[in-house]
């Protein structure tokens, strides 16, 4: 506001920024999502509100977010499953994380699968990040 310049590192939408489609069979969208390590360490970290000692806190992996990303979540009967891929996680790479020759520079794969019915939360995540090196 001081300066003009955008924040989250210069970018017009640098939170969650997507668009897509949901149907009765799970929701497709395409953007810039929250990853989904954050989606279950949110649901489950009982220091969340607490800035100093949460697991973000701790590691800021748990709160990143993927640019480039197309997320796929479905729900039912308690069941909540979701992956998504990012072809650009990495915004300090040079060009947007996109090099040429290197297929795995920026890239982001992860799923998660998390429970919620009566008494039973239980969540599982997979995440792999593929940076500069």
């Amino acid at each position: 506001m001081n300066n003009g310049a955008l924040g989250q590192g210069g970018r017009l939408f640098g939170r969650k920024a997507f668009v897509g489609i949901s149907t009765p069979y799970g929701t497709v969208t395409l953007g810039r999502h929250q990853n989904l390590l954050y989606e279950v360490m949110y649901k489950y970290d009982p220091l969340t509100l607490n800035p100093s000692y949460s697991a973000q806190a701790m590691d800021t992996q748990l709160v990143n977010r993927a640019d480039n990303s197309i997320r796929y979540g479905v729900q039912a009967a308690g069941v909540t499953f979701a992956a998504l891929h990012s072809s650009g996680y990495d915004s300090t790479i040079p060009d947007g994380a996109n090099v040429p020759g290197a297929t795995k520079i920026g890239h982001e794969m992860s799923a998660t699968l998390m429970y919620d019915r009566g008494p039973l939360s239980a969540g599982v995540t997979y995440d792999q990040l593929q940076g500069s090196s």
